[in-house]
């Protein structure tokens, strides 16, 4: 009883500190790329921006432009749905993204084409 009672007087008497607050960096070189993301312990450097934690979070999506955080924009580029077609691109029977050469021979093929032809 009296080491539970120790135990409890013990509690009590902890000194409860919060945490201290999160810093979020993103450091980058002089083209503007991330090179490294940081949250504590933070190395000696300039060329760092403090951002929230959903950026750092994407870092790799971001570059920055003029001392400010920018979203990377990628071209999509164009695209175009093939189907299954008697002609057209030969591939490997159900692999479909191993597109076979016009000189090579494959035993089990299959034919990809644009969907308007």
């Amino acid at each position: 009883m009296s080491n539970e009672s120790e135990l409890i007087k013990a509690l009590r008497a902890m000194v409860v500190t919060e945490d201290p607050p999160i810093e979020y960096r993103l450091h980058y070189n002089v083209a503007g790329d991330v090179v490294m993301c940081s949250m504590q312990q933070h190395p000696e450097s300039d060329s760092y921006l403090v951002v929230t934690k959903a950026q750092y979070d994407l870092y790799h999506r971001y570059c920055v432009v003029k001392g400010k955080l920018t979203l990377i924009e990628h071209d999509t580029g164009l695209r175009v749905a093939l189907v299954p077609r008697d002609r057209g691109f030969a591939v490997v029977k159900n692999h479909a993204a191993l597109l076979l050469e016009t000189e090579e021979t494959f035993k089990n093929t299959e034919y990809y084409d644009y969907r308007n032809s």
